[in-house]
């Protein structure tokens, strides 16, 4: 047997809401704070990080989906480049992954193999290894990787800490969700070979900066506009989007036109809803929304040093006094 992939829903499509999500890790945050820890369940950023010794913090994630398209390598590649996708966000290099298996029993066990090569092989690619994992028979298929990475305590990256002056920087085209959904030739390929590669390159040019950045995150589920709500959180800063400097995935726009969306669409919006204004056609938020598997750093950086690896898509403000976070012109 080999697994029908739900494209409206598959890959970070597939995320539970931003409610739901609140609601299960309120109920998460058992107990004390551990002294060592970072980055917890209190700041809910890309990853957790714990302080080893004072040069060495351990950076913890765990990622999966449903499976978005056919082809067992592709599922693989690309779920393992969306799982190491938050170790880098956070600064860290990659060191291990467990991996996590649940299909049904007649799934082909070539097809398991497939996944789990493709997977280990992106792993290795990024200079860590698969360690182990856990496998289990399931009405419903899902592949997700737990991946740990090391990074200085000092030099850790956090999705809040943007500053009034920054420049918003994106590392990936927008719109593979789209593309995922519609199945498309030439647009799916193209949105293929966009997941399949990680965001390690894009890391190390923000390694290579003068200035550190200063907020820096991975845009996925909920979409290029909440995770920039997300940004927000901390308050005091405001996001001015420029819709026409986003950077496109081929295709993408002539889809968003004919009216393709994606299974999160709708939970993305009103998600951010009350924190928008401004200018922005259905088109555009098609693009702005789209849940992103395996998507594009997005970082907070100095407005005269911005990598060639990213676009500048816009411009940290401070906040006004009215609840709009997320100002979006065509």
């Amino acid at each position: 047997m080999l697994l029908t992939p739900p494209r409206e829903c598959g890959g970070c499509a597939a995320k539970a809401d931003p409610s739901l999500v609140a609601h299960v890790v309120r109920h998460a945050r058992v107990g004390q704070r551990p002294a060592n820890e970072l980055i917890g369940l209190r700041e809910a950023d890309d990853a957790a990080v714990q302080r080893i010794c004072d040069d060495v913090a351990l950076v913890t994630t765990v990622d999966g989906f449903p499976p978005p398209f056919e082809d067992p390598s592709d599922y693989g590649a690309v779920a393992a480049a969306n799982a190491v996708a938050d170790v880098y966000a956070m600064g860290a290099q990659v060191q291990t992954a467990l991996c996590f298996l649940a299909f049904p029993r007649d799934t082909d066990p070539a097809y398991l193999g497939a996944i789990m090569r493709s997977a280990a092989q992106v792993v290795a690619d990024c200079g860590g290894a698969v360690v182990g994992g856990h496998t289990v028979h399931s009405a419903a298929g899902v592949f997700s990787l737990s991946v740990t990475g090391l990074v200085h305590p000092d030099r850790v990256w956090a999705a809040t800490g943007a500053q009034p002056g920054d420049a918003l920087v994106l590392s990936k085209p927008l719109g593979t969700g789209l593309a995922v959904s519609a199945h498309q030739s030439g647009s799916f390929e193209s949105a293929i070979a966009i997941m399949r590669e990680t965001v390690q390159a894009a890391a190390t040019d923000l390694h290579a900066m003068r200035r550190a950045p200063s907020a820096v995150t991975d845009v996925s589920g909920y979409g290029l506009l909440g995770h920039l709500k997300e940004m927000t959180r901390a308050g005091g800063i405001a996001m001015r989007i420029d819709a026409s400097r986003v950077p496109v995935a081929p295709g993408a726009r002539l889809l968003a036109s004919t009216g393709v969306r994606t299974g999160a669409h709708e939970t993305n919006l009103e998600y951010v809803r009350k924190s928008l204004t401004g200018q922005s056609s259905d088109d555009d938020l098609a693009i702005l929304l789209d849940p992103q598997t395996s998507g594009g750093l997005l970082a907070a950086v100095a407005p005269d040093e911005i990598p060639d690896s990213f676009v500048r898509i816009g411009t940290v403000v401070a906040a006004t006094d009215d609840e709009s976070t997320l100002v979006v012109s065509a």
